[in-house]
């Protein structure tokens, strides 16, 4: 196991116990990698900078399907493109259900 540090600024500085590397790739551009973290389980790094986590994605789908569900005067159906490979999965505020669609 060994510790992966990002700076944030000069008085912060996150740690993260990796447990192995599973791809890294470098460009001419970017350094991007795939590790596994103890805390977070698989985690994105590009240029030493951690993109998004297993830990985290929760935040990621909130951000995705709540605030503009909540937004909407009267939300009556959802869409969820890509179940199997997107973050965003249907999430119905619970003041109000939309509408299921029937087919004719």
């Amino acid at each position: 196991m060994t510790w992966f540090y990002e700076d944030e600024n000069d008085e912060l500085r996150y740690g993260y116990a990796i447990t192995t590397e599973l791809a890294r790739v470098k460009s001419d551009y970017q350094d991007l990698r795939v590790v596994n973290s103890k805390a977070y389980g698989k985690m994105l790094l590009i240029d030493d900078v951690v993109m998004i986590s297993e830990g985290d994605e929760f935040v990621y789908r909130e951000m995705l399907s709540h605030v503009p569900v909540g937004n909407h005067r009267a939300p009556r159906q959802l869409l969820v493109a890509g179940r199997r490979i997107a973050a965003c999965r249907p999430v119905r505020p619970p003041h109000r259900a939309p509408r299921r669609h029937r087919k004719p």
